[in-house]
């Protein structure tokens, strides 16, 4: 009977230890029956509304830095394909100017000479847009487009003029 009773004292004592432990911790759900502190509980609700907040303005500005990239993407494809454009009219008229220059016979020893001169800047204008053509960035390469723009429409005319000889 004795050893019942010493039993069962010291089974209370560990479940009143038990209820009553909190381990120093301030989370209500670590500590024991008795160590429920409802300031440390709304403190704590407070940080996580805090953190939900902040991630919630975190997401939002990303989403605006997303919206904002985006856009820029969607102005330099649009630069993209209208120099893209742009280069592709330019080959044409080179094609056509070689096509003048390929049909253009003449008699006169000085025409024929303009007219060889004209083929070797013909040549030496396809390789600049050929290389135009494979830059990474066309629109760092406005400046040259324009220049040679500029030259293929002279020797187009000039290819012209000899063509109507």
């Amino acid at each position: 009977m004795r050893a019942r009773l010493v039993l069962c004292i010291l089974g209370c004592f560990a479940l009143l230890s038990g209820c009553a432990a909190d381990g120093g911790a301030s989370d209500p759900r670590q500590g024991g029956l008795f160590s429920y502190r409802p300031k440390e509980y709304e403190r704590r609700i407070q940080e996580r509304e805090a953190r939900v907040k902040t991630d919630s303005e975190e997401a939002g500005s990303a989403r605006d830095e997303r919206t904002r990239l985006q856009a820029s993407v969607e102005a330099q494809e649009r630069r993209n394909a209208e120099t893209r454009k742009r280069l592709n009219a330019m080959n044409e008229d080179l094609v056509k100017t070689r096509r003048v220059l390929d049909a253009a016979k003449t008699q006169d020893a000085r025409a024929q000479a303009s007219l060889e001169e004209m083929r070797r800047r013909h040549a030496a204008l396809s390789g600049r847009l050929g290389r135009l053509e494979k830059e990474a960035d066309p629109s760092d390469t406005r400046a040259e487009r324009e220049r040679l723009d500029a030259d293929i429409q002279r020797l187009k005319r000039e290819a012209e003029a000899l063509g109507a000889l």
